[in-house]
C-alpha cells in the first residue's frame, strides 16, 4: 500500500504553487517593469478589459477574455493601460518545477502568437478554475497540493480545446482516449458505460474491450481510481463532508466508501483527513 501511495505522490511532486493572484486593475495603476525570475512560470487570464504585454521581442494586445503565459523565454515584461480603456482583470498562477516548465514550452511551441482568445463559454471554465485556485491557496494559506495540480492540468487541457488543438491521436477511431482524459479532468462527472458506448457507435461489452487492450485496465476501474485519488486530495479539506465525498464517488453509503478508499491508501477516510491536516499544520 505504501509503494502506490509513493508512486501517486511522485507523479505529483514536480510542480508546486508559488502565487494565485486574482486583481482588477484601474487605468490609475502605474505599471513598472518586471523580470522573470529563472524556473518561475505563470499561466494568466485577462478575464474582462484589454491591456498592451510588453515582452522584449514583442507586445501582445490581450483582450479578455484570453489566456497566456510567461515563464524564462522572456525575462522582461511589463503591462500598459490602453487609454481609453478604464480597467482590466487579471488572474495568473506562478509554479515552478519541471512540470511547469513543460507546460509552458508546450503552449509556446504549440500557440506561437503567445496567448489563446478564448470564447465566452471557454473562458468562463478556465475563468472558474482560476477563482477556484485562487480561493484554495488563500483559505489554505499557501496551496501546494494534488488538487492544484490536477486543475492546473485541466486549464491547460481546455486551453488546448479553445484552440483546437488537442492531440488527434491515430489509431483511436472511437475516441478512447476522450474518455480517459474526461475523467482525468472530471472524475465526478456521470459515468454511464451505456451511454459512452452508444455515442461511439459500439456495444458496451466491445468498449470494455477495447479499454482495457489500449490502457491495461477496465474503465470501471479506471474512473474508481480517478475518483478515488481526487477525493484523497479533497480529504485534505476539512470543510467538505465525507457523506458528500461518498456520493460524489459513486457509493450509496459512507461505509461502502471507506472499505474502498481503505483498500487503496491503507486508512479509513477520517484518518487519511487526520493525518494530512497534522502533516499540514507541522510545515
Amino acid at each position: 500500500m505504501t509503494g502506490s501511495t509513493d508512486s501517486a505522490n511522485a507523479y505529483f511532486s514536480d510542480l508546486s504553487i508559488r502565487s494565485v493572484s486574482n486583481v482588477e486593475f484601474s487605468g490609475n495603476y502605474m505599471h513598472h517593469h518586471a523580470i522573470n525570475k529563472e524556473g518561475i512560470f505563470s499561466l494568466e487570464m485577462i478575464a474582462e478589459g484589454e491591456v498592451l504585454l510588453d515582452l522584449e521581442e514583442r507586445t501582445l494586445h490581450l483582450k479578455g477574455p484570453v489566456l497566456f503565459w510567461n515563464g524564462d523565454f522572456s525575462k522582461y515584461f511589463c503591462f500598459h493601460h490602453l487609454p481609453e480603456k478604464k480597467h482590466y482583470r487579471h488572474l495568473w498562477i506562478d509554479f515552478t518545477g519541471d512540470r511547469g516548465r513543460r507546460i509552458i514550452s508546450a503552449l509556446q511551441a504549440t500557440f506561437p502568437a503567445g496567448c489563446v482568445p478564448l470564447s465566452r463559454q471557454s473562458g468562463s471554465a478556465l475563468r472558474t478554475i482560476f477563482e477556484e485556485l485562487y480561493a484554495n491557496f488563500h483559505q489554505a494559506d499557501g496551496y501546494d497540493s494534488y488538487g492544484a495540480v490536477l486543475m492546473i492540468e485541466k486549464l491547460v487541457y481546455l486551453t488546448l480545446e479553445a484552440g483546437n488543438c488537442l492531440p488527434r491521436l491515430q489509431g483511436d477511431p472511437f475516441r478512447l482516449t476522450s474518455i480517459f482524459d474526461s475523467f482525468r479532468y472530471e472524475p465526478f462527472q456521470e459515468f454511464n458505460i451505456k451511454n459512452l458506448a452508444a455515442s461511439r457507435g459500439i456495444s458496451v461489452v466491445y468498449l470494455r474491450k477495447l479499454f482495457k487492450n489500449k490502457f491495461s485496465l477496465t474503465i470501471g476501474e479506471y474512473v474508481f481510481r480517478m475518483r478515488m485519488q481526487c477525493a484523497a486530495e479533497i480529504l485534505k479539506m476539512e470543510s467538505f463532508r465525507i457523506t458528500e465525498l461518498a456520493d460524489k464517488c459513486g457509493f450509496s453509503t459512507v461505509s461502502a466508501f471507506s472499505n474502498a478508499f481503505r483498500r487503496i491508501f491503507g486508512l479509513s477516510p477520517r484518518a487519511y483527513r487526520k493525518n494530512a491536516v497534522k502533516t499540514h499544520n507541522k510545515k
